[in-house]
C-alpha cells in the first residue's frame, strides 16, 4: 500500500512536469512568433514574377517594418507581462504591501525599458515602436495567449477541482 501511494505520487508529479514543459514550448513559440509575425511579416505562398510577396508587417504610415530589435522588445515586454499575470494568478492572498511591491515592480520595468532604449541608441525607437497600434495590439494577443491557460487552470482548480484550499478561514469571534 505504501508503495502504491509513492509510485502514485511520483507519476502525478512526472505528469505535471511534462505538462509544464509543453506549456513553456508553446508559451515560447508564442512569445516569438506573435511578434516577429505581426511586425516582420511572413512570406505568401503565393508567388508573382519577382518571388514570394511579403504578407503584412508594415507598422507604420512611412512603410517601415518592423526589426529584430523591435520584435525583441516586445518579446521581453511580453515575458515580463507574463511573468506579473502568473504572480498575481498564483497569489492566494494579498495584502498592501503585496499590491504595492506589483505595482513598483512594474513600474520600475517599464522606467528601465523606456529608459534603456532612450539612453542606449542614437535614436530611439519608442516613437517607432509606439507610432502604430501593431506593436501594443501584439504584445497584449500574445501575453493573453500564454497567460489565459494559466489562469483558467487556476480558476478550475479553485471553483471545481479544490475549493476547500482556496476559501477563507472564518475568524471565530474571542470570547
Amino acid at each position: 500500500m505504501y508503495r502504491y501511494r509513492i509510485d502514485t505520487t511520483h507519476m502525478k508529479k512526472v505528469k505535471r512536469y511534462f505538462f509544464w514543459l509543453v506549456y513553456c514550448y508553446f508559451a515560447a513559440l508564442v512569445i516569438f512568433l506573435i511578434p516577429w509575425l505581426s511586425m516582420n511579416g511572413v512570406a505568401s505562398p503565393t508567388q508573382d514574377a519577382s518571388g514570394l510577396q511579403m504578407v503584412g508587417g508594415i507598422i507604420n504610415s512611412k512603410g517601415y517594418t518592423g526589426d529584430f530589435f523591435t520584435s525583441a522588445t516586445a518579446s521581453f515586454i511580453i515575458l515580463v507581462n507574463i511573468y506579473h499575470l502568473i504572480i498575481l494568478i498564483g497569489t492566494r492572498h494579498f495584502s498592501t504591501p503585496l499590491i504595492a511591491s506589483f505595482v513598483i515592480s512594474f513600474v520600475v520595468y517599464l522606467v528601465v525599458v523606456i529608459l534603456d532604449n532612450d539612453q542606449s541608441f542614437d535614436q530611439t525607437n519608442l516613437p517607432f515602436i509606439f507610432g502604430s497600434a501593431i506593436f501594443p495590439l501584439s504584445v497584449i494577443l500574445a501575453t493573453c495567449v500564454v497567460a489565459l491557460p494559466v489562469y483558467a487552470v487556476k480558476s478550475w482548480e479553485m471553483v471545481l477541482h479544490a475549493p476547500i484550499f482556496y476559501q477563507k478561514e472564518k475568524e471565530e469571534p474571542m470570547d
